[in-house]
């Protein structure tokens, strides 16, 4: 997708930290929007600032286009595309707590 006028680029992540020793994780939020876009090392070109914390709810938006390959239950249409916090978190500490380990949320 290219980015420049015109685009908006929209970065939504959850980065987890994982203790062996106690078997616990910790994941904290992370979302940045912005008129860059991924070089070819995965870097954001430009400076970003990013929003860190234990985001919840949604974000309603129009896709313009996808940068990748991606799946949605539903698609986007003309009223926009919703996404989740809990759709991107969920699995995460499904996959932590189901392993046995405690999954807790890290704070900012």
């Amino acid at each position: 997708m290219p980015g420049g006028a015109g685009y908006e680029c929209l970065y939504r992540a959850i980065r987890v930290e994982v203790d062996p020793a106690s078997a616990s994780a910790s994941g904290i939020c992370l979302k940045t929007s912005a008129d860059a876009e991924l070089d070819l090392g995965g870097a954001l070109s430009g400076s970003l600032s990013w929003d860190r914390g234990q985001h919840i709810g949604s974000e309603t938006m129009h896709v313009l286009a996808w940068l990748g390959p991606h799946q949605t239950e539903g698609g986007a249409d003309e009223t926009g595309y919703k996404f989740s916090w809990s759709d991107l978190r969920d699995p995460v500490i499904d996959a932590v707590t189901g392993a046995g380990w405690t999954y807790k949320p890290k704070r900012v």
